[in-house]
């Protein structure tokens, strides 16, 4: 396996296609949105930004696009983060490497402005915001009462910015071009209450319609996401060993 980082606009169309199938083969689009009117809005996405990609020989195993946005919001001059397309095959779905590649961009785009206030925004399905407010909390959406005013007005200033005419600022939410994959809901008590909560705040993500979430990020909240990516990766380990000691054990009874 091979791994690249590449600045998104100088992708080609025929390397924009080949990350294009790979995500196609990971999610459904909705009916009412074609192929090639999907690929146009892909391939817009990465006319800025930094993009990892990994191969196995001639084919794409995974990328991450991580889009970097220095701006000035009512006097104060920020860095907002926009990562998008976080893609992996699916035989190597519980591997670190996304999660590696993920945090390795977000510090160096992070270390190009260390004096600015940073902020990570992006629409999520119940999944991805299950996974980041496990990882880096707190996660913000305009429907959340703990939303400080300054943030809140930049986060629907974003969310206008980013998601342009598909974006409602009447409940902080986008039309997504794809439908969620209708999978087991989380099994422990802590994320069976972050999907609540999520569910609190966007009713109609089944409808393809995914949460405008943002939260601030420090040299902090990337210490803790990489502790977590490790714990993770552990449990993992831990539980794949566990798994193989009792069907060791099985198979040596009489």
């Amino acid at each position: 396996m091979r791994s690249t980082f590449r600045r998104a606009s100088t992708l080609t169309e025929a390397e924009l296609r080949a990350l294009w199938r790979l995500r196609g083969s990971l999610i459904d689009l909705k009916p009412s949105v074609s192929p090639e009117e999907d690929f146009a809005a892909f391939a817009e996405d990465f006319r800025w930004g930094i993009v990892w990609i990994l191969k196995e020989g001639d084919q794409v195993g995974g990328f991450f696009l991580q889009r970097a946005l220095p701006m000035t919001w009512r006097g104060r001059e920020i860095l907002c983060l926009a990562p998008e397309y976080g893609f992996m095959a699916r035989h190597l779905r519980g591997t670190s490497i996304l999660p590696a590649a993920t945090v390795l961009m977000t510090a160096a785009c992070v270390a190009r402005h260390p004096l600015r206030p940073k902020y990570l925004v992006g629409a999520a399905y119940p999944p991805s915001f299950i996974s980041m407010e496990r990882a880096v909390p707190p996660i913000w959406s305009l429907r959340d009462p703990t939303l400080p005013d300054w943030e809140r007005g930049l986060l629907e200033h974003l969310g206008e910015r980013i998601g342009k005419s598909h974006f409602s600022a009447e409940d902080g939410t986008v039309f997504m071009r794809t439908l969620p994959r209708t999978e087991p809901g989380p099994r422990s008590e802590e994320g069976r209450a972050l999907f609540e909560k999520y569910e609190r705040a966007n009713p109609e993500w089944r409808r393809g319609r995914g949460l405008f979430i943002m939260c601030p990020m420090s040299a902090g909240t990337l210490a803790r996401a990489m502790r977590h990516a490790a714990d993770r990766r552990w449990k993992r380990f831990r539980r794949r060993e566990r798994a193989s000691a009792a069907a060791s054990s099985l198979s040596r009874e009489p």
